[in-house]
């Protein structure tokens, strides 16, 4: 008798510690479309001339619920971050990005100022994609 209540309380304790492990393991991690990375590119290019973009790593923080990506540019060692509240601000073309801290990237030629709504020609620019897909951008 005793050796069947020990049987089933471990049961009941290793049970539900599978069933958490089996979640966190099939967790669905976000994710950006190419055209998604590509708009990104289309922000930095508005303020910068830029050769290359290499994104590195795209993340939800659970704590904030903010988007998180880490990228590249023109084979720098240092790296910039973009946050956004919303994944879906991936989506659209529009806007810009600063890239900071600005004494590291002061050998980047800042081009005049642009309507942050105008059309970017990426086409020359080099994309190394999450999950390291690389090549010259194909719109």
């Amino acid at each position: 008798m005793k050796t069947r209540e020990w049987i089933v309380k471990l049961l009941l304790l290793v049970i539900p510690i599978l069933f958490i492990g089996g979640c966190k393991i099939f967790e669905n991690k976000p994710t950006l479309t190419k055209e998604q990375q590509r708009n990104v590119v289309r922000w930095i290019a508005r303020g910068y001339n830029i050769n290359k973009v290499h994104f590195l790593r795209f993340e939800k923080n659970n704590f904030t619920g903010s988007y998180s990506l880490l990228f590249r540019v023109n084979n720098k060692n240092n790296t910039n971050i973009v946050e956004v509240e919303n994944l879906k601000e991936f989506d659209c073309s529009t806007g810009e990005i600063g890239l900071d801290p600005i004494e590291k990237f002061l050998d980047l030629e800042k081009r005049p100022a642009t309507d942050k709504n105008a059309a970017v020609d990426i086409s020359r620019i080099k994309i190394v994609y999450l999950g390291g897909k690389d090549g010259k951008n194909k719109q």
